[in-house]
């Protein structure tokens, strides 16, 4: 999944986390917009692929090694003290 581009509302994550059009193209939670944005990423090759590349980047800060390496160090601290 990581690396497709994406539609969504700014909610939650997705707000805090992506950004437009860097990852993503945000909507309303109307039908017509969300079909407008979804035909506009499907008309525009270039976006698409740029969309891509960010989010493939993007998704390995999310790697299940890299988590649990944080979570690791964390356990570590707090055994230290």
């Amino acid at each position: 999944i990581a690396g497709l581009p994406i539609v969504t509302t700014q909610i939650r994550a997705a707000a805090d986390l992506l950004s437009e059009p860097n990852n993503c193209l945000f909507c309303t939670q109307e039908t017509e917009d969300i079909a407008a944005k979804i035909i506009a990423l499907m008309k525009n090759e270039k976006l698409r692929a740029s969309m891509s590349r960010n989010n493939r980047k993007f998704a390995e800060m999310f790697a299940p090694q890299r988590i649990a390496d944080e979570y690791i160090k964390v356990y570590e601290e707090l055994r230290k003290n």
